[in-house]
C-alpha cells in the first residue's frame, strides 16, 4: 500500500502566513483520512517541527526528506492555495516527480 503525496507551498517570510498555509493543507488532509484516502503532507507532519524546535522553514533544509517521501508515493497532488505559482519547494517537487502523475486541485477543496 502506499500513499498521495499532497504538495502544497509553506515558506513565506511571515509566520503568519505560514501558519495559515498549514492549516488549509492540513483541512484537505483531515477529508483525505475521513474518506480513507491514504495521504501523507509534508507540511502538516513538519510545521511542528520547525515551529517548535527552530527547523529552518526555507525549503532548502526540507528537500532531501521530501523528495525521499514523494519518491515512496503512488500519486502527486498540488494544492492550489496562495502562493502555489511561487513556492520553490512545489516547483522541485513537481519537477522531481514529473507531470504524468501531477493532480492538481482547486482551491476550494481546502476552504474552511
Amino acid at each position: 500500500m502506499s500513499y498521495v503525496y499532497i504538495g502544497s507551498p509553506y515558506y513565506h517570510p511571515d509566520a503568519k502566513v505560514r501558519e495559515q498555509r498549514y492549516h488549509s493543507v492540513a483541512h484537505y488532509l483531515h477529508r483525505c483520512l475521513l474518506a480513507r484516502k491514504w495521504a501523507y503532507s509534508p507540511i502538516v507532519h513538519c510545521h511542528y517541527l520547525s515551529v517548535e524546535f527552530g527547523l529552518p522553514p526555507e525549503a532548502e533544509f526540507w528537500r532531501e526528506y521530501d523528495f525521499t517521501m514523494l519518491a515512496c508515493a503512488r500519486t502527486f497532488e498540488i494544492l492550489r492555495i496562495e502562493g502555489w505559482q511561487e513556492s520553490v519547494g512545489l516547483a522541485a517537487e513537481a519537477t522531481r516527480r514529473g507531470h504524468t502523475s501531477r493532480i492538481v486541485l482547486s482551491q476550494q477543496c481546502c476552504t474552511r
